[in-house]
């Protein structure tokens, strides 16, 4: 499966790689974003390496697709994630999203859950 690159107004939705695991490590870390997530906030980039790596395993499986979100005019750094994950086995799904607490509260959330939900 190809992740696609979905466009919006000021967004871009966008693969992850390897070059964005600085900018998932600094929203992985920050223990206000993570308060309601079910995982652990992370203490180490191996653990956000292996975040990257659970993504791609999902992208390959067909399990689910990882998203980094960006700004279209700086498009190098994601300032958040967005998520689908299909759990086949009991027959479920769910969507997750973080966002660097930089951009709460300016819509960008709302935007990128709207192409995504489109999608």
């Amino acid at each position: 499966m190809k992740v696609p690159k979905l466009e919006i107004k000021r967004l871009q939705l966008i693969e992850i790689n390897e070059r964005h695991i600085n900018n998932l490590f600094t929203i992985y870390k920050d223990e206000e974003i993570m308060r309601y997530c079910d995982c652990c906030v992370h203490k180490s980039i191996a653990e956000t390496e292996d975040l990257l790596a659970l993504f791609e395993r999902r992208i390959k499986e067909g399990t689910g697709i990882s998203w980094g979100i960006s700004l279209k005019d700086n498009p190098q750094n994601i300032i958040g994630t967005i998520s689908y994950n299909n759990y086949i086995k009991d027959f479920t799904a769910n969507i997750g999203y973080m966002l660097s607490k930089e951009f709460w509260h300016q819509g960008i959330m709302m935007e990128a859950l709207n192409i995504f939900i489109k999608y």
